[in-house]
């Protein structure tokens, strides 16, 4: 298992909720309401985290799995979202 020693029991628990690597599908098929799933598609390198496709991935399976999921990305340059370009998002999400 990949990781520092502090972060194996995080990765054991992780990969212990997760059972063959995916998300719970059974249990997301009966999220009735609908779901925005969104991500960032991060412009600055250096805050790019994970593997490269790891959120983009994870997205997709749980949008692929809840019923009225939706998915959107947005561009950003650091590690927290500006409320400019998230704001129209929800706006739209939330038909206001």
């Amino acid at each position: 298992m990949a990781g520092t020693d502090r972060q194996r029991p995080i990765l054991a628990y992780d990969a212990a909720c997760l059972h063959d690597g995916g998300p719970p599908k059974d249990r997301l098929a009966t999220i009735k309401q609908p779901v925005l799933v969104l991500t960032a598609k991060t412009i600055d390198g250096a805050m790019a985290g994970p593997a490269s496709g790891f959120f983009d991935d994870a997205a997709d399976a749980l949008v692929a799995a809840v019923p009225r999921a939706e998915r959107d990305v947005i561009q950003q340059e650091g590690h927290v979202a500006d409320p400019k370009a998230v704001g129209p998002i929800l706006e739209r999400f939330f038909g206001v």
